[in-house]
């Protein structure tokens, strides 16, 4: 069973990027912790809800989630990226095998894109191009320091 306290959220409210990463392995092995995660991720996405269209980045390094639950996790991230995120607001990067699994499942249940990238900095650089935040030197220095931060 997966570890709720395992999962880390930072939130930068200048650039309204939440960054979720994993101390430990975080393994969801079935539907119902799957939902409970999504349950958990819900309820810290409207403590935060006021701030307006967010963006998240997502370490996917340590996230190990069974591949017959991929497509059911698709689906329920399409509907947290409707609710409270930016229409593509979210980047994942991390390690080859889970990136390739996350990618065949958006691409069979969802058919498009999931923005998986190799690392945190093609991530941040993804989310910089789409958001609405006003682009300017203050935002731009906030995104390269949470870059170089470890998480």
């Amino acid at each position: 069973m997966c570890d709720q306290a395992s999962a880390d959220f930072t939130f930068d409210r200048h650039t309204k990027i939440i960054h979720i990463s994993y101390q430990n392995d975080f393994h969801i092995s079935n539907d119902s912790e799957l939902r409970q995660y999504f349950s958990h991720v819900t309820e810290y996405l409207d403590t935060i809800k006021q701030y307006g269209e967010l963006h998240i980045v997502v370490d996917i390094s340590n996230f190990i989630i069974e591949p017959d639950l991929a497509g059911t996790y698709a689906e329920l991230v399409d509907i947290l990226t409707k609710k409270y995120l930016h229409k593509d607001g979210i980047a994942r990067y991390g390690y080859q095998i889970t990136r390739i699994t996350l990618k065949r499942a958006y691409e069979e249940h969802l058919e498009r894109n999931p923005n998986i990238f190799r690392t945190k900095s093609e991530a941040y650089k993804y989310i910089a191009s789409i958001s609405t935040t006003e682009t300017n030197q203050d935002w731009i220095e906030t995104t390269s320091s949470l870059m170089a931060r470890p998480f």
